[in-house]
């Protein structure tokens, strides 16, 4: 390894508590140095000869500190979080997620991932920050829907307000875990800026041929169909999602089931193809959270304005939104919602 990424606490007081209260640098931690390292123990027992999924762990220190290496050296880059994931970037990544989930089941199975170890997922964790950062964004697109999207928007401004009252408690009920279905260890915040991606020299950056994941803190075991909902509704082409909605999940399925057999798991919990589009139907209401609070920041244009102030869902007062409401005006988030 010629170049590493050290990886600290942030020195900002209201950001480090952020962090620390809930847990998602020690969370980080332990999959660097715990699970990642054991999935490739599995990979090497098992004979796969794909890449791993995740960087070259090289050590931390608890827990402030983690160091791993510098993909840019191995030619991976992230693409335009504004421009967003086209077609073959979405299915190396739903693929890749596919494969990451079920090597997790495995990992599951032989006792190395234990779910008590991992806080809820964080998104519906139903605390100060995450009611302030759900309840905020659909409280701020109503806003601004009302204000300045046009007349033909004031009925469904309105019906947004009146959904923010219970949204989170919504979320919370959509992540107690069924225990009889298929549960994997869900990366947590999969979006465009956490995934990398490598190219052949012949093709520039159109066809990636590997890929990368990074920011393990918000990892968490739950249902598979929320890492599939956050990549679809937060990092994909608007018009590919709705173009190509059964065929991304039927990529996932397909690329669950070869993980599967590769390793020789089998069981009940398998799901079915009509299973996977079950399941995420039944926790579509995390696409429209995604749609809300979640995706005007990641495509908002990177300038002086700041998208989330992340301080401010750790202060206390009773109207305290982190996300800026002009990004809820940009052009880019409103083609992305109504296309």
């Amino acid at each position: 390894i010629k170049s590493v990424i050290i990886k600290r606490l942030p020195e900002k007081e209201l950001h480090s508590k952020f962090l620390e209260q809930y847990s998602l640098f020690k969370t980080e931690t332990k999959m660097y140095a715990d699970i990642l390292s054991e999935m490739e123990y599995l990979m090497l027992e098992k004979g796969d000869m794909d890449e791993k999924l995740w960087p070259d762990y090289v050590g931390h220190k608890a827990y402030d500190t983690i160091i791993f290496n510098d993909l840019r050296e191995m030619n991976y880059n992230v693409v335009d979080r504004i421009e967003m994931l086209d077609k073959p970037h979405g299915y190396l990544a739903i693929r890749s997620l596919a494969r990451f989930h079920a090597m997790s089941v495995i990992m599951r199975k032989r006792g190395i991932i234990n779910p008590a170890d991992f806080e809820p997922m964080f998104f519906a964790s139903n605390t100060k920050a995450t009611n302030r950062l759900i309840k905020g964004g659909v409280r701020q697109l109503s806003r601004v829907m009302k204000e300045s999207w046009g007349p033909e928007w004031l009925e469904i401004a309105e019906r947004i307000a009146n959904a923010e009252a219970t949204c989170c408690d919504k979320l919370e009920e959509l992540r107690q875990v069924d225990e009889d279905r298929l549960n994997v260890l869900n990366h947590g915040d999969f979006w465009t800026s956490n995934i990398l991606f490598k190219y052949s020299p012949c093709s520039g950056h159109d066809y990636p041929i590997g890929i990368r994941f990074v920011d393990f803190q918000m990892c968490h075991w739950n249902s598979y169909a929320f890492d599939v909902i956050h990549l679809l509704y937060v990092s994909l082409k608007s018009e590919l999602r709705r173009c190509q909605f059964e065929k991304l999940i039927e990529a996932y399925h397909q690329s669950l089931l070869y993980t599967f057999k590769f390793y020789n798991y089998e069981s009940e919990k398998i799901p079915s193809l009509q299973d996977v589009f079950d399941e995420v139907r039944k926790k579509s209401f995390f696409a429209f959270i995604c749609l809300a609070a979640l995706m005007p920041v990641t495509v908002a244009p990177a300038t002086a304005t700041v998208a989330l102030d992340i301080e401010k869902l750790m202060v206390e007062g009773d109207d305290v939104i982190g996300q800026n409401p002009v990004i809820y005006s940009y052009d880019e988030y409103k083609r992305n919602v109504t296309l």
